[in-house]
């Protein structure tokens, strides 16, 4: 299995969007299953009969309302509202809760046989005993990368990781254009960089390039030699790259980066590099026993629907479906070359050794 971690800052980034529940608009009433129009779904024949019937069913048993269990639900709001008004009737509710919090309210709902969530959002999910398979014709040719085997969760968006840079100082045949760029002594001084020394995107970036073999101890050992000025955050990484303070910021995903970019930084994102790249996808999956089960599965399929997938890139969350458009200029995923990155247990694993690597090499964060 590939891919399946997001670095705990993102985490974090996105947990601080959803600190409190975000529920969808209004759903209005529910219509009949004819009445529906599927056509700017782009799905086949077979496929619209079988979402047809999924809101059928939804609708006739009045079990219409969606319940996720997700830290930044609430950053995907327009997507839940294109669902809700593609398909009249039913609701999405996000809740903001992981951790001891969120085993507890599981294990709490299957002892009562009392069911309120619907489904699980994140970057992985370990405890596939809580899952349930599903029938997802919609995501029939989604890449290997952005599902678990089994057919538990799907990935409909992803982060990737990049070098971002100063686009006033870094120009031309400068822009690195691989992860090896970065040793060239001509950016000794000039790069900047997040927390290495503890779990952060920074970090996890790094380990998961180590685990894919794009980087190695030499690499690490040159890119010490290079003066990498360690900050303290990505976000204050990242504003000094955009004051012009640094030229280069080691990297950063593109969660941090669209937002900045949007706000008129003068900043530019290397992406794919062709040494190999990092996605880290944001994964969705059905609770076994979960309320509202053929709205959930009728959301999941959605999800990887041409509609859906333009929703995702409109928001600059990244679409994973073959063919689904490129976000803000960048290549689309389906062109881009990803590591085969080590499974979660594995990821798991070198949290502790490899950061106390990095504080080895690096020393502690300055500002």
């Amino acid at each position: 299995m590939k891919h399946l971690f997001r670095a705990a800052s993102a985490m974090a980034v996105a947990g601080a969007l959803a600190l409190t529940a975000a529920c969808g608009g209004s759903a209005g009433t529910t219509v009949g299953a004819d009445q529906l129009d599927l056509a700017p779904l782009k799905v086949d024949s077979p496929t619209a009969a079988h979402l047809k019937d999924l809101y059928t069913k939804a609708t006739d048993g009045g079990d219409t309302k969606i319940v996720a269990y997700m830290q930044g639900w609430e950053q995907y709001q327009k997507v839940w509202e294109a669902f809700e008004k593609r398909f009249p009737g039913i609701t999405t509710k996000g809740l903001a809760i992981n951790g001891p919090e969120l085993s507890t309210k599981l294990s709490t709902e299957r002892s009562s046989g009392k069911h309120v969530g619907s489904l699980l959002g994140g970057p992985d999910f370990q405890r596939k005993d809580v899952l349930r398979t599903l029938d997802l014709p919609t995501a029939a040719t989604l890449d290997p990368a952005y599902r678990e085997d089994s057919g538990v969760f799907y990935a409909p968006t992803t982060t990737v990781w990049g070098i971002e840079y100063n686009a006033e100082k870094v120009t031309g045949a400068d822009v690195p254009k691989k992860w090896a760029d970065l040793l060239d002594p001509k950016w000794k001084g000039r790069i900047v960089a997040g927390d290495a020394t503890t779990p952060s995107a920074t970090s996890g970036t790094l380990i998961r390039l180590y685990g894919g073999h794009a980087i190695d101890d030499a690499w690490l050992d040159r890119l010490k030699a290079q003066d990498v000025t360690f900050k303290s955050s990505l976000e204050i990484a990242d504003q000094a790259v955009a004051r012009g303070e640094f030229d280069i910021l080691l990297t950063t995903l593109s969660d941090f980066y669209f937002p900045s970019k949007t706000k008129g930084a003068p900043i530019g994102f290397a992406f794919p590099l062709e040494d190999g790249n990092v996605s880290t996808p944001t994964y969705f999956a059905a609770l076994k026993d979960g309320a509202a089960p053929e709205a959930t599965e009728l959301l999941m399929n959605w999800l990887f629907t041409a509609e859906a997938q333009q929703v995702f890139a409109g928001i600059n969350a990244l679409p994973t479906m073959p063919g689904a458009p490129a976000v803000q200029g960048l290549v689309p995923l389906d062109q881009v070359k990803l590591l085969d990155i080590p499974g979660p247990e594995e990821i798991t694993s070198l949290w502790d050794p490899m950061t106390a690597k990095f504080k080895d090499v690096f020393g502690s964060p300055k500002g």
